[in-house]
């Protein structure tokens, strides 16, 4: 673990400390790599100004990203499918929330004072709106993510969607699909068994376990679509820990509309 001491900013940079593990959930500026330390702190394009911290995260991954789906959850603007099927040939559907994946750049997560991603345990919600009538199948989770470290074990939930609290309800299935693929790129893992969702709107997301590990998602904060995206991080008190947060809470400034970038494969029954 590396030991040096160096400012961290907590809570929005509303208090400076001195720690021995420098961490960072990250809301830097791409364009500077200057980032903000410790639990919650700003959003990325709202503060600039807290970020005396050097620590950021890696890249958002690589990989294919398909097309745009009707996700979003309460404040539904219609979001687009990747594929370009439709529910008589019942094949799958890549739902997402967010645009072109060069903007995925953003996200929390975890790092040292020299950026490198520091160990992290994740769990992230998404929730969408299906463009399909129910039932449906939920059969693959695809990630891109904002920083990765080793190769975390990986748990995937479905959930229904609550109208009232526009969160995440109650939860449908978890799964262990065991370990993310090596390297920073693109990350997809099947549902060992698919799940059916009786409800339009549902959310999806992933957990993650596994000592010096992390596997962050990064976040598209002009996301096409608005709606309900949550996170917490958990990093056993080296100053990355967060409550469950929704991303407007986190990228609060009025003109963003952050959302994971995250994907969902669903294929009518």
């Amino acid at each position: 673990m590396r030991g040096f001491c160096g400012v961290v900013v907590a809570v929005f940079g509303a208090s400076l400390t001195c720690a021995c593990v420098i961490v960072s959930p990250d809301f830097d500026d791409p364009t500077d790599g200057v980032g903000t330390t410790l639990a919650a702190t700003a959003s990325e394009s709202s503060s600039t100004e807290a970020a005396e911290t050097s620590a950021t995260g890696g890249d958002a991954g690589s990989g294919t990203d398909s097309g745009t789906s009707t996700g979003g959850d309460a404040t539904t603007d219609a979001s687009t499918t990747d594929a370009s099927t439709t529910a008589v040939d019942a094949e799958p559907l890549t739902l997402k929330n967010f645009g072109d994946p060069a903007n995925c750049v953003v996200g929390l997560h975890c790092a040292y004072m020299d950026k490198s991603p520091a160990p992290a345990r994740h769990r992230a919600a998404e929730c969408f709106e299906a463009p399909i009538e129910p039932p449906f199948e939920v059969s693959r989770i695809g990630v891109h993510p904002r920083a990765v470290l080793g190769q975390a074990n990986v748990q995937l939930e479905v959930f229904l969607y609550d109208d009232m609290t526009q969160w995440f309800g109650d939860l449908l299935a978890e799964q262990d699909v065991g370990q993310a693929a090596p390297g920073d790129g693109y990350k997809s893992f099947d549902f060992n068994q698919p799940v059916v969702v009786n409800e339009k709107r549902f959310c999806v997301g992933y957990e993650t376990t596994g000592p010096e590990t992390q596997l962050a998602p990064a976040v598209d904060l002009q996301s096409p679509v608005a709606g309900t995206s949550v996170v917490r991080m958990t990093a056993g008190g080296m100053g990355c820990d967060t409550m469950a947060e929704r991303l407007t809470e986190i990228y609060p400034m009025p003109d963003d509309t952050p959302r994971f970038c995250l994907e969902v494969d669903i294929a009518p029954l």
